[in-house]
């Protein structure tokens, strides 16, 4: 096992709403603040903010705001009450998990616009949350790839923030954050062969597996003592020859042994058109499909290794047609996969509609008959297709965002075994002037049920303004 490395503490600058750094604010300046954002259609009410006292040996203190983040009445958003509003921060598709719930609170990784790594402490039924801040601003490309994903154990103080800087160097960060005060721990770093991006981290007991993109393969690392020390770099996936790959990695409900893995290729830049799945087993280490057939181990001394035709295929797209993977999880207590599909063939930047496949026990994988038009994207190029997206929930149903007619339209849909598909079962918002996009089911039941950011700008993933609304 190799021990980990730990940095020389430093300051760490806390970036506040509208990336103001976090301190002591004079009325004038809050006053200027206030008319700026009312200015940009924003306006911030502080009603109280308390800094704690750096502990020894710790780097930076958890940042505390207790207030209210309103939007002009011309930025209207109509239906459930929000329970918490995370201002400036946005969470990417890839990180995993990005929330988890502890409890009464649920906490929430995310990047605000000028590239701080911050992860809050939600009080959902109080609606107010706590900022434990990772990154001081430059120490990380503000590009919201470097979302953290998060480590968390019922019986540890503390849990883990994992985050890379996509493509920018072969460093993979960490720290804790105290899971009471939200004292964060020093910095911490594991190195990969090759530059990484993202950080998904799967957890049973005291055993973690973190896996990244690197290269053209996604490399991961072990742990059976929370971090303490790591098992050497290992092959997980072996993309070489297709370009720009993905996976997401989640565990099933209730069991932390057993782990979803569904994998593609992006739609522009690679040739692996498929999206494939398997298991992971953390204990055992076993890589079976569905079925049980074994195809490898993450115990192996370099890994699995494991090509992506080994791994099974669950959608594969007419010729022409091009998806965008979107979630993976169970529903019935089957594997089952989120994604939108689209034409390319005709247009590259056409309209994509939202589905969802699941497995059958005949080791197949069908498609109920439910679609649902995904509108346009929020931003970036439009062939790539960052559409508003779809999340599959705890309770047999999906979470998607779509855009129609300017209006974006965020919705739950319950599965119904007489119907054989999905129902409508609560539209829990609209909204008439800005982007609900990239749904997320926090892990662990809990307190929160979805996820979403609200995007008032979204040019590209290294520029954009948003907030996270808790529901």
């Amino acid at each position: 096992m190799i021990p980990t490395q730990t940095l020389k503490p430093k300051s760490v600058a806390r970036e506040a709403p509208d990336d103001v750094a976090a301190k002591s604010h004079s009325a004038g300046r809050r006053r200027k603040e206030m008319f700026s954002s009312m200015k940009s259609g924003r306006r911030i009410v502080p009603l109280a903010v308390a800094t704690a006292t750096v502990a020894l040996g710790l780097v930076a203190a958890p940042q505390a705001w207790a207030h209210t983040y309103l939007h002009a009445a011309t930025a209207a958003i109509t239906g459930d009450p929000i329970k918490a509003r995370l201002d400036n921060a946005v969470y990417d598709w890839w990180a995993q998990p990005v929330s988890v719930n502890d409890r009464a609170y649920t906490w929430v990784g995310s990047i605000a616009s000028a590239g701080t790594v911050r992860v809050a402490k939600v009080n959902r039924a109080a609606g107010s949350y706590q900022w434990a801040t990772l990154s001081a601003i430059g120490d990380i490309y503000h590009d919201e790839h470097n979302t953290p994903a998060l480590a968390f154990e019922d019986t540890k103080p503390y849990l883990m923030a994992f985050y890379t800087q996509h493509g920018t160097d072969n460093i993979m960060r960490y720290r804790t954050i105290n899971r009471t005060t939200l004292a964060v721990g020093p910095l911490k770093t594991l190195t990969f062969s090759t530059t990484i991006t993202y950080a998904q981290i799967i957890r049973n007991g005291t055993r973690l597996m973190l896996l990244t993109r690197a290269g053209d393969s996604w490399r991961y690392r072990t742990s059976d003592d929370f971090g303490t020390t790591w098992s050497a770099e290992k092959v997980l996936i072996n993309a070489t020859g297709y370009g720009q790959v993905y996976s997401l990695l989640k565990p099933t409900p209730g069991d932390g042994d057993l782990n979803h893995l569904a994998f593609y290729g992006h739609p522009l830049t690679s040739s692996f058109r498929n999206v494939v799945y398997a298991q992971i087993h953390l204990q055992s280490g076993e890589v079976t499909l569905v079925n049980g057939q074994l195809i490898g181990n993450i115990n192996d001394p370099a890994g699995p290794n494991l090509r992506p035709e080994q791994l099974q295929p669950a959608i594969t797209p007419g010729t022409g047609f091009k998806v965008r993977l979107l979630d993976v999880y169970t529903i019935r207590n089957r594997p089952a996969i989120a994604y939108a599909v689209w034409n390319a063939g005709a247009n590259e930047a056409g309209p994509a509609t939202y589905k969802v496949k699941m497995y059958q026990d005949n080791n197949t994988w069908t498609t109920p008959p439910w679609s649902l038009a995904a509108g346009a994207p929020f931003g970036y190029d439009p062939a790539i297709h960052y559409l508003g997206g779809m999340a599959i929930g705890r309770d047999n149903s999906v979470y998607t965002s779509r855009e129609t007619n300017g209006t974006w339209i965020f919705e739950k849909w319950a599965w119904s075994e007489t119907l054989g598909t999905f129902t409508l079962a609560h539209t829990i918002a609209r909204d008439t002037t800005q982007k609900l996009a990239r749904p997320y089911v926090p892990a662990r039941d809990g307190v929160t049920a979805v996820t979403i950011n609200r995007l008032q700008t979204y040019t590209s993933y290294t520029n954009y303004v948003s907030d996270i609304l808790v529901y």
